[in-house]
């Protein structure tokens, strides 16, 4: 084979080879909530439900609880951004019923 042959052999294993990482690096992501926080509601110092706002990214999160009563519930699914409607509330369902533990989902 020849110094030519094998030169334009090669560019184009090059010109393929760029060519497939474009292919890979247009392909969409998904993407998640960032910059996240997980705060308490308190009402007289106990904890009764929990909080989540995501400023950064895509999709959208939620709060996740767990009462005293041994039940799970979650707040609504909100997109990431500032204002006050992007946040994700839910509280125990009654008076006497506390706050265990909450916790943040999310979702692209």
């Amino acid at each position: 084979m020849t110094a030519g042959i094998r030169r334009q052999l090669g560019r184009a294993a090059v010109v393929a080879m760029v060519g497939a990482a474009g292919l890979v690096a247009a392909t969409p992501a998904y993407a998640f909530p960032s910059n996240c926080e997980v705060s308490t509601i308190y009402e007289d110092g106990v904890g009764i439900g929990g909080t989540t706002k995501c400023t950064s990214g895509t999709g959208t999160h939620r709060v996740g609880i767990h009462c005293s009563n041994g039940q799970d519930y979650y707040g609504d699914w909100k997109n990431t951004g500032t204002s006050s409607t992007r946040v994700s509330r839910r509280e125990c369902p009654a008076v006497g019923v506390i706050l265990s533990y909450r916790w943040l989902e999310a979702r692209s």
